[in-house]
Order: structure tokens, then C-alpha cells, then sequence
């Protein structure tokens, strides 16, 4: 099994980033070609979409984010949408689920946050310094950065030690399924609400092969499968690999 280098690693030198690929690419095409249905991927990043009926449900919104952030591996919650007409609402507890989890590793939990919603954030998170774990030591940085472009929705976030997330308002659960399918790593998504066609039409639309409505670090091998965790993965040419 070929493991993947620590990120400390991939973030500092390029080139073992260079040598990781290649090594899954040549392990994964030897397998493709003997009629193994695997892909290449070797990154990850879940995303938390909430329903507008995740009002109903705050603690549950709060402690699913919470724990889905416990360590950087590639089922982390890396991406959080919320609808716009309850953002006002519901973000009092997504913030309170970072938190907590930031707590839980001695931390606070990085917030990039869309333009759509940086202005809804609170002023002393935006205007707060705070202590940033990186491959090359402590780095201050403030607690909240504003983006405004839609395709960083797909960067994943590699920490070391502090937890990083993206966020951004949607419209509406459609909206949320358009970035989601256009900017994700095709993996695992979690939908925080209590609509049962809602979550019918987030499985037959999103290409990703787990959904949930829970936490999202439920999908490994051990997890999901009841099996070992094998190095290479099925997600990356969508839900066709991952689902039964």
C-alpha cells in the first residue's frame, strides 16, 4: 500500500508531492487494468450542506460539525453551505459546533468565509488575530479571511493542528447541489435537515458516493464497509465507483 506523505511534507516540497502522485497513478493504472474499479484520488475534503429545516435541528447541526472535525484526513468537514433564509438563525450554531471543536484540540477552528456571508460573521472574529498551525511552525492569521470566489469552495484544507473550514450561503438545497457538483472532490456530503424528499433528491442529484446526515468522518474503510482501508480509493469519477 502506498501511503500518503505527511502534510507538513506535501505543503513544504513539491516535488514528494510530484513523487506521491505518480506512485498512486502507476499503482492505480496497473489496477485499472486488471479490472479493478479504482481511481486515482488522494485528497478529500466532505462537504455539510444544511436544508432550511435544519432550524429544527440546531444541536444536531452543532454536534455533527463538531464531530467532524476531530483530525485532517480526507473525510474531514471541509466545506459548509447554508441557505440564505436561515443564516441568521443556524449560524449561531455552526459557529458554536467550531468551536467546540476547536476546543477539543486545544485551538480555534480557521473560518474562511464567503462574501456572501463574511458580513453576517461576528466582528470580533473578524477582527481577531489568532495562532495557525502550519507545516512551517505557528503562523498568526486572522480568524476569519474573506473570499470571493466560488471555485475556492473545492480547495481542501490540509491543517496540521488547527481546523479549517469554508463556508458560504446558498439559496436554497439546489444551489447547494450546483456547487457541489461542480466544485467538490466527488466524495462525501452530509445534509443537516429533517425533510425526507429533500434528502431522496440530494442522493439521486449529488455525484458523490456517500451521503449522510450525520457526522461525515463515518466514511473509511472501517467505518462505512466494516473492512480494512485500502491505500488507493473509489471516489473520484463520482458515485458510480462508490455506491453499491
Amino acid at each position: 500500500m502506498i501511503r500518503r506523505p505527511p502534510r507538513s511534507t506535501l505543503s513544504s516540497s513539491s516535488a514528494a508531492s510530484d513523487v506521491y502522485k505518480r506512485q498512486v497513478d502507476l499503482l492505480g493504472c496497473i489496477a485499472q487494468g486488471s479490472g479493478v474499479p479504482v481511481s486515482l484520488h488522494g485528497t478529500g475534503g466532505a462537504w455539510g450542506i444544511l436544508s432550511e429545516t435544519a432550524v429544527q435541528i440546531p444541536n444536531h447541526v452543532k454536534t455533527c460539525i463538531t464531530n467532524s472535525l476531530d483530525r485532517k484526513v480526507c473525510n474531514t468537514l471541509n466545506t459548509i453551505l447554508i441557505p440564505k433564509a436561515i443564516a441568521s438563525t443556524i449560524l449561531p450554531s455552526v459557529l458554536e459546533g467550531l468551536k467546540v471543536a476547536g476546543d477539543n484540540l486545544n485551538t480555534v477552528v480557521k473560518i474562511h468565509a464567503h462574501t456572501s456571508i463574511y458580513p453576517m460573521m461576528p466582528d470580533a472574529m473578524k477582527t481577531e488575530d489568532i495562532n495557525v498551525i502550519r507545516a512551517e511552525g505557528i503562523v498568526v492569521e486572522k480568524h476569519v479571511e474573506q473570499f470571493d470566489n466560488h471555485t475556492l469552495l473545492g480547495l481542501e484544507w490540509e491543517w496540521e493542528g488547527t481546523p479549517e473550514v469554508t463556508i458560504t450561503l446558498v439559496e436554497n438545497v439546489d444551489e447547494a447541489i450546483a456547487l457541489y457538483n461542480k466544485h467538490s472532490p466527488f466524495f462525501v456530503t452530509s445534509l443537516w435537515g429533517t425533510d425526507a424528499q429533500e434528502r431522496k433528491l440530494v442522493y439521486q442529484s449529488l455525484n458523490a458516493p456517500f451521503v449522510g446526515d450525520g457526522f461525515t468522518r463515518w466514511v473509511d474503510g472501517q467505518r462505512a464497509l466494516c473492512k480494512p482501508e485500502l491505500g488507493l480509493s473509489s471516489w473520484e469519477q463520482g458515485r458510480q465507483l462508490g455506491r453499491p
